[in-house]
């Protein structure tokens, strides 16, 4: 009766879950409608599930930088009700479907503005910042604008105007939408009449009134053929809140991947008005002139990258060499979305924090604007609208966190576990306005001078006067301030030797730091650089070389080894090196470069796709064999996804969509080879593969005497992928994986996923059209090759690994396990491949470690969830095994207190024990007694090991393991032949069984538990 209570108490709380999980009135989904987030066409109204609707929200919130709630929140509330693009933000609408054409067949585009805004402003000045809008994304692209007189617009490109609510295109504005328009070929550009628009810069009293020059500029990305983009920097974003004045990265790379780059310094072609219309008019309020930083205070101060930046008021310097480098920018040239004063600056991880009033502007190493927020955001209460000082500290190495101060309050938001508590800050910092730490001493500004924090006393020291840190010209005290700020006139010139002298020392402090850094900690070679450019860590056009420091090598590297399962250290060692000299896929793992910003359509538009073969490699293979490869390639995608390869002859490949062919290093592509490269492709609608002919190409498995061959079906499954539209990923089970190392065989989970995105699920079973020949491909040929090997008796010889893994007990012999379950004996023997697909060969070791099993094979341990789900494979050498260690024999965990995992890895004659948290690596010699050692299970707090002579138990009393107990006692094999004797059999079996029913009663009482209880 209780039971069943509780199923219909479960099944009440999910049906209240699935009708209120998401509140969404009419006029919200109208909005979704809308902008492309909901497809009209496709997705039927009642047949729309809450889940539906939070997916769809989720995207919204994604595309503006929201919090991903999946629910309409306040923020989700006030963002749709915020004036924007007319333009969808999804391609799911049949709006944008109208148009395949999504560039200007020319370069050479004209315009014409028919009529002005109902505004104070005349003409000339509408005219006038329509044209610099125009001439901004002349300035980057190969694309040239002409006003041309016209009567109605018809006989030119552009036509711009002013319209009212209703104005005969099919598309009526609201009172939200700013303008939209249409993508070539038509092109033209509505402006709605009813809102306010300025051309100039409005300040907080002016209220709030858009500006017409952001607006025209991101109008004119539509008809010149681009979409909407999420960074809130960019041009492109559909909403008028931020109104940058300037071309983000991502435009340009968008817009010249479209029409190429501005080659020749086209000048714009208008007549010249007097109005001066300034791109950046955010600068235009006042001619405000520069500070001096020897005047009054440093608002923050931060060490971003390798230079320490001051900021006072809108302005920066940066301090370099003892002195400061630059003279002041204004910080919204180099952080564009920054509009007003920086009060403070924190750096964590690769991120910049800038505060600015109640806001908060995040960018990443790369200058890039990552995200913007409210103070709210971290914790701080809705009244504080200003942080006047922020810094990072470390309660252990495991929890940063943020001191963000306001009046006399020091907010300390803990980044890990998202929590904020408050402690009053001491009266002697009431005045503190900047913090800066470099290389782990830390120094507060304040309007008398900088601090430096006294490690041995506990205490800041006194200060010292900016006009002796800066250097500052001036007579005598004239420049000097007392500790209350009252101007000291009558400071002696020993004082001022003194300050001076002292402020040497602090900037000499500064400089040794920083230059310790830039020498010690990275170091980077010119072979190693090209290889980062070649595969898009390094944008070639925008990562000025002459301004790359060492902490812009350190983030790319990291990218580098992220890729690729490396241990992530920013350094090129070892395991990077040799990554780096390993046979690849020639294509970009990054779209940094040119090359994957030339084509906008990453997909084909049909479901027909023809291919051909040029010509085979300088091999012992035919061509018919190879041919016979690649459509095996081809097959494997068209069985997963909603397209079709077929066969055609060609004469020189121009009249086929995907042309195949062996090539030399230089062979007259827009990309030569490199040293390493295997293949490179081109993404949709080019599509074509080369085959670097200097690689030696196998179409079967080599075994290991014969040396590593790369595969070609492997290669050709990852070469067909990017001509089909996909990217590298960095799993290392998934064929779209770069490197050759692994040569997968059959798509992962995430290679469907990313192809049926593009193209769909597989609608028919149809085979794919080439002819049929006698030729084998072993496309499986490591599992073929072993066939035939019969199954192992578990009691002959010895187990070579068990673990414990869920609630089974895993014995493993060659390439084949058993289970061990409550109430019954081994079930199996089953192949290791088909339970744990990627394993390549016999199992030497296994652990089983939180959620995660780890099987040592040779040296490399390959990590699978506990749904089987594989996560990664990494060296022995990433746990600190030295290199030359090629196997593990025996592996388990164990804890020397709750909180300290160990990892103990036996090799030969070595025991590595391996601290999982510390991340450090001891060893010690393993006694000859267990020479013979070959598995470890822990049960139940009971640890076994299994020898050739049979399984040991730990004894917990005298800290000793018992004789061992014969195998074929312990396994049930058979009769006893007289020679063994299985007395003590029983009970280590029943020990065993006893050990297994505890974690199982133990496991389902916590179920039931939980679905009783809503756990």
């Amino acid at each position: 009766m209780f039971v069943k209570c509780a199923v219909l108490q479960v099944a009440l709380l999910l049906s209240l879950c699935s009708t209120a999980a998401v509140d969404v009135t009419d006029n919200e989904i109208k909005y979704l409608e809308k902008y492309g987030y909901i497809d009209t066409d496709k997705d039927v109204a009642f047949l729309r599930s809450p889940s539906f609707y939070e997916e769809r929200i989720k995207e919204f919130q994604e595309m503006f930088a929201l919090p991903i709630t999946g629910k309409i929140d306040s923020a989700t509330r006030q963002r749709m009700s915020t004036p924007r693009c007319g333009m969808p933000d999804k391609r799911r609408t049949r709006r944008q479907r109208r148009n395949t054409v999504r560039k200007w067949p020319k370069e050479r585009l004209t315009y014409w503005l028919k009529n002005t805004p109902r505004s104070e402003y005349t003409a000339n000045q509408i005219r006038t910042a329509i044209a610099k809008a125009f001439g901004l994304w002349q300035a980057v692209a190969n694309i040239e604008f002409v006003w041309k007189d016209s009567e109605d617009g018809r006989d030119v490109d552009i036509a711009l105007s002013f319209e009212d609510r209703e104005h005969g295109d099919s598309y009526p504005f609201d009172e939200s939408v700013l303008a939209h328009a249409f993508f070539p070929t038509h092109g033209d550009v509505h402006f709605n009449n009813e809102q306010d628009f300025t051309i100039f810069y409005e300040g907080p009293k002016g209220g709030r009134r858009h500006k017409l020059f952001s607006i025209a500029a991101h109008e004119i990305g539509h008809s010149l053929g681009l979409d909407h983009m999420n960074k809130i920097d960019s041009i492109m974003f559909p909403n008028d809140e931020y109104s940058p004045t300037r071309l983000s990265s991502d435009d340009i790379a968008a817009i010249q991947s479209l029409y190429g780059v501005n080659t020749a310094s086209n000048r714009f072609e208008d007549t010249g008005y007097e109005v001066s219309i300034k791109p950046d008019s955010r600068e235009d309020v006042v001619d405000e002139p520069s500070p001096d930083p020897c005047d009054g205070r440093i608002d923050a101060a931060a060490k971003i990258g390798d230079e320490v930046y001051m900021f006072k008021g809108r302005w920066f310097w940066t301090f370099k060499d003892g002195r400061l480098h630059s003279s002041p920018r204004r910080a919204s040239q180099l952080w564009p979305a920054i509009a007003g004063k920086v009060d403070s600056v924190l750096t964590y991880k690769r991120y910049t924090y800038f505060f600015v009033a109640d806001n908060v502007y995040i960018y990443d190493s790369d200058g890039r604007l990552y995200s913007q927020v409210k103070l709210t955001k971290f914790g701080i209460p809705e009244h504080v609208q200003k942080i006047r000082l922020a810094f990072l500290r470390y309660r252990n190495p495991n929890a940063p966190t943020f001191h963000l101060w306001s009046g006399s309050v020091n907010y300390q938001y803990d980044v890990k576990a998202k929590t904020t508590s408050t402690v009053r800050i001491d009266n002697d910092f009431d005045d503190a306005t900047a913090s800066l730490d470099v290389d782990k001493d830390n120094y507060i500004f304040t309007p008398w001078g900088l601090r430096k924090f006294d490690k041995q006393a506990h205490r800041y020291r006194e200060p010292i006067p900016f006009s002796s840190l800066f250097e500052c010209e001036g007579e005598g005290g004239e420049r000097g301030h007392s500790r209350r700020g009252r101007p000291v006139v009558g400071v002696g010139r020993g004082r001022r030797r003194y300050h001076n002298m002292i402020a040497k020392w602090t900037r000499l402090q500064i400089v040794f730091a920083m230059s310790l850094r830039y020498t010690a900690s990275f170091y980077i070679t010119g072979k190693e650089i090209t290889y980062l450019e070649k595969y898009g860590y390094v944008h070639i056009d925008k990562d000025v070389a002459t301004f790359r420091s060492s902490t812009f090598y350190e983030e790319r590297v990291k990218e580098f080894q992220e890729m690729f399962a490396l241990p992530i250290t920013g350094k090129i060692d070892s395991a990077t090196k040799q990554m780096m000299s390993t046979p690849r896929c020639g294509m970009p793992d990054k779209r940094r470069t040119r090359r994957y910003h030339r084509s906008i359509v990453r997909r084909w538009p049909k479901h027909r796709v023809t291919y051909w073969l040029k010509n085979s490699p300088d091999s012992e293979y035919s061509y018919d064999q190879i041919r016979t490869v690649i459509s095996r390639a081809f097959e494997v995608w068209q069985k997963v996804t909603n397209i079709e390869f077929k066969w055609q002859d060609s004469y020189d490949g121009f009249d086929v969509d995907i042309a195949i062919s062996f090539e030399d290093k230089e062979h007259g592509a827009d990309h030569s080879f490199g040293d390493h490269d295997l293949a490179h492709a081109f993404l949709p609608p080019r599509g074509d593969i080369h085959f670097n002919n200097k690689h030696d190409f196998a179409i079967f498995y080599e075994g290991p005497t014969r040396g590593h061959r790369p595969k070609l079906f492997s290669i050709a499954l990852n070469e067909i992928g990017h001509s089909l539209g996909l990217d590298h990923m960095n799993k290392i089970d998934s064929i779209m994986f770069p490197n050759d190392e692994y040569s997968p065989t059959r798509l992962s989970s995430d290679d469907i996923a990313a192809i049926q995105s593009l193209y769909g699920v597989k609608e028919t079973s149809s085979e794919i059209e080439d002819y049929e020949d006698d030729v084998v491909i072993e496309s499986e040929s490591e599992e073929e090759a072993d066939s035939d090997e019969p199954a192992p008796d578990p009691c002959d010889s010895r187990i070579d690994a068990a673990a414990k893994i869920g609630h089974e007990v895993y014995v493993f012999k060659g390439k084949w396990f058993w289970t061990f379950k409550h109430k019954s004996l081994f079930h199996g023997p089953r192949k290791v491949a088909e339970h744990w697909p990627h394993l390549p060969g016999n199992v030497d070791a296994v652990l089983s470690y939180k959620n995660y099993s780890y099987f040592f094979i040779g040296d490399k341990v390959y990590i699978y969830s506990k749904n089987r789900r594989f996560r990664k494979v990494v060296k022995l050498t990433a746990y600190g095994i030295a290199a030359y260690v090629k196997k593990i024999r025996l592996a388990f965990v164990w804890y020397q207190d709750q909180n300290t995992p160990i990892f103990f890895m036996w090799s030969d004659t070595v025991v590595y024990k391996y601290d999982v948290k510390a991340k450090r690596i001891s060893t010690f010699p393993i006694t000859e007694k267990w020479n013979g050692a070959t598995a470890n299970l822990d049960m139940n707090g009971d640890n076994y090991i299994f020898t050739p002579k049979g399984l040991h138990k730990f004894h917990n009393g005298s800290y000793t393991y018992e004789e061992p107990t014969a195998l074929k006692c312990v396994l049930q094999c058979g009769a006893n032949d007289g020679r063994l004797s299985c007395e003590r059999s029983a009970q280590l079996r029943h020990a065993l069984l006893v050990a297994l029913s505890v974690q199982n009663v133990n496991h389902m009482t916590y179920r039931l538990q939980g679905s009783l209880f809503g756990w």
